[in-house]
């Protein structure tokens, strides 16, 4: 269904990352039910709109795994959209030590950085 309650929230995820909610965008996504969501397009710009938010909260480690999950339900999504290749190529710059060589290990799975 286009307009069920998982496609209202992530309206509801949007109005609030475009108004610069972004606590609130990510407390509401918490909410959504994406398995529910029929459109992969709609998921995974979801997911992206999720990295963009943990971005701008300079959580790096949210920003990676949600770039995943967007990477397993459309992997070619990484080749062809610039979000994607942006959010990561960022993370590639800014990662923490901690975990920057997983980060470099799936920039380069995907195509964003030389293998």
């Amino acid at each position: 269904m286009v307009f069920g309650p998982a496609n209202v929230a992530i309206h509801a995820v949007t109005f609030e990352t475009e108004t610069g909610q972004v606590s609130d965008a990510i407390r509401l996504a918490d909410e959504v039910n994406l398995d529910a969501v029929a459109s992969l397009e709609r998921r995974t710009t979801h997911l992206y709109e999720l990295a963009r938010c943990y971005e701008q909260r300079g959580n790096d480690a949210a920003v990676l795994v949600h770039l995943q999950m967007a990477y397993r339900q459309c992997p070619q999504d990484f080749q062809y959209k610039h979000e994607p290749q942006r959010l990561l190529a960022s993370l590639v710059r800014w990662a923490r030590p901690s975990f920057a060589t997983e980060v470099r290990d799936f920039a380069a799975k995907v195509g964003v950085i030389p293998e």
